[in-house]
C-alpha cells in the first residue's frame, strides 16, 4: 500500500475534496470531475505517468507531477504537465494548491530546505479501498529520511539529504496505533536506512516493543554484527529485513563507496539473524570494474555455507546523479541512455569493462538459476523452529519455477 498519495491527501487543505487512485489495483476515472490531477512519478512507470497526464489535460484538467522523477528529469516532466515539484512536498504542497486555486500557478516548484518530519499528519487510508489489497495488508510507514552513507550507485543523499532526519518517537507511536486501529498489524518501514544510526535505531525499536506489530524494512548490514540491537529487532515484532550485502569482494565494495559494509565482519551479522531467528534476504549487485569471472562462484558458495534463505541478484543500474553514471557516461559507456532505468527485467543499461554486456546478463542469470535450483534450495534450507521454515521454502520454489520457466531478459530483447 504506497505511501506517498495517502500523505498529499492528509496535507491537502480541507475545502479541497480528494480521491485517490491505485492504478495497480483500479482503473482511473478520468471522467470524474476534478480540477486538478496530483501524479507521483518514478522513472520506471513515466511513460505511463505521461499517458495519465495526457488524458488529464484532454479534458482541461490541471496536472501537476511530484515524485523522484522530476529531480532528474525536470526538462522532461515539464513538457507533461502545467507545474511539478522538485523535492518533498510537506512544505511546499499547500502553496502549490493555493496558486492553483487562484489561477496564478508557477511552473516548478522547489522545496529548500529539506523539511523536518515532526508534525507529520497520518496518511489518508481511510480513503484507500481496502477490499482491493490482498491479506495480510502491510502498510507503510516512514521513520527517517537521509542517510548518512555515501554508496557510488545510490540516488538517496541526492533526494534525501546526506544527514537523516527522523520523527519524534512518540508521533511514530501514534500513527503506529492508527493503522492499528484500521486493522493494520504488518508495517513496512519505507526508511533508506532505518532508524539513521544505531542510537536512534535503537531508540526506534525500543518505541516499537510496546506496540506489539509485526514488520519488515531495508536494513544495514552493519547493525547486524550488533547482538544486542538483532535481539531488540526481534523483541520490537521483527518478520524480515531485507540488506544490500552487494558484493562478497572487499575491492569491489571498496569501489562501490559503501564503507558500512565490512567483508569481514559479513559472518558475524549472518549468524546473529539465524541465532534470533529473523529471516532475512540479501541483495547483491554485478557489473563492476572490479569484478572477475571468480565472483559468480564464490558468491554462490558463501550464500550456500551460510544457509542464506532469499537473496536477489541485480546488474548496476547506473540512475542520473549519482558518482557511477558520471562516471559512465564521462567515458561513453552508457547504453540507450534514453531509455535508462526504464527497462523493466534483467539487464544491462552500460557496456561493461571486462565482458559484454550479453554475457553479464547470462553469468547473473546463471547464478539466480543455481542459487534457486533444487539442490541449493535444500542444502540452504535447513529445518529450523526459529526460522519460517516453510514461508522461506515456498518463496524459494517460486523463483525456481519462475526462472525455470522464463528466465531473464537482456537490454536488446525490448
Amino acid at each position: 500500500m504506497g505511501l506517498s498519495l495517502p500523505y498529499l491527501a492528509a496535507l491537502t487543505p480541507k475545502e479541497w475534496n480528494v480521491r485517490v487512485f491505485d492504478e495497480r489495483l483500479t482503473p482511473v476515472d478520468f471522467d470524474a470531475p476534478c480540477d486538478v490531477a496530483a501524479i507521483t512519478v518514478w522513472t520506471r512507470f513515466s511513460r505511463r505517468a505521461y499517458e495519465i497526464a495526457a488524458e488529464y489535460k484532454k479534458r482541461g484538467v490541471t496536472v501537476i507531477m511530484g515524485g523522484p522523477h522530476t529531480y532528474f528529469y525536470a526538462e522532461e516532466v515539464a513538457r507533461h504537465c502545467d507545474a511539478y515539484a522538485i523535492g518533498e512536498a510537506d512544505g511546499i504542497w499547500v502553496d502549490i494548491l493555493a496558486d492553483a486555486a487562484a489561477g496564478r500557478l508557477k511552473k516548478v516548484y522547489v522545496q529548500q530546505p529539506l523539511p523536518d518530519m515532526k508534525g507529520l499528519p497520518h496518511p489518508r487510508y481511510d480513503m484507500i479501498p481496502f477490499h482491493h489489497y490482498p491479506r495480510p495488508r502491510v502498510f507503510q510507514v516512514q521513520t527517517t529520511r537521509g542517510c548518512p552513507f555515501g554508496c557510488d550507485f545510490c540516488e538517496e543523499t541526492i533526494l534525501y539529504g546526506k544527514k537523516f532526519r527522523s520523527r519524534p518517537h512518540e508521533e511514530l507511536g501514534e500513527e503506529i496505533r492508527y493503522i492499528k486501529s484500521l486493522g493494520g498489524r504488518v508495517i513496512f518501514f519505507a526508511d533508506s536506512v532505518f532508524g539513521g544510526t544505531k542510537r536512534n535505531c535503537q531508540q526506534l525499536l525500543e518505541t516499537l516493543v510496546p506496540l506489539k506489530i509485526k514488520w519488515a524494512s531495508l536494513w544495514p548490514m552493519n547493525y547486524c554484527v550488533d547482538e544486542e540491537i538483532v535481539k531488540l529487532a526481534k523483541r520490537s515484532g521483527c518478520l524480515h529485513l531485507n540488506m544490500g550485502m552487494e558484493s562478497v569482494d572487499e575491492e569491489t565494495i571498496r569501489s562501490m563507496k559503501k564503507r558500512q559494509n565490512r567483508v569481514g565482519h559479513y559472518d558475524e551479522a549472518l549468524s546473529n539473524l539465524h541465532r534470533y531467528g529473523i529471516t532475512y534476504s540479501l541483495n547483491f549487485m554485478f557489473g563492476w570494474d572490479t569484478e572477475t569471472d571468480s565472483v559468480y562462484d564464490a558468491t554462490l558458495q558463501y550464500l550456500e555455507e551460510n544457509k542464506v534463505p532469499m537473496a536477489f541478484f541485480n546488474i548496476l543500474n547506473p540512475r542520473r546523479g549519482t558518482g557511477v553514471y558520471n562516471e559512465l557516461k564521462k567515458e561513453g559507456r552508457l547504453r540507450d541512455e534514453e531509455n535508462l532505468n526504464r527497462i523493466a527485467g534483467m539487464n544491462c543499461q552500460f557496456v561493461p569493462k571486462n565482458m559484454s554486456s550479453e554475457a553479464l546478463v547470462e553469468r547473473v542469470n546463471d547464478l539466480h538459476k543455481r542459487f534457486y535450483a533444487p539442490n541449493s534450495i535444500f542444502q540452504r534450507m535447513r529445518p529450523n523452529i526459529r526460522l519460517d521454515f516453510w514461508g522461506m521454502l515456498v518463496f524459494n520454489f517460486y523463483q525456481w519455477n519462475a526462472a525455470r520457466k522464463s528466465g531473464f531478459g537482456n537490454l536488446d530483447s525490448f
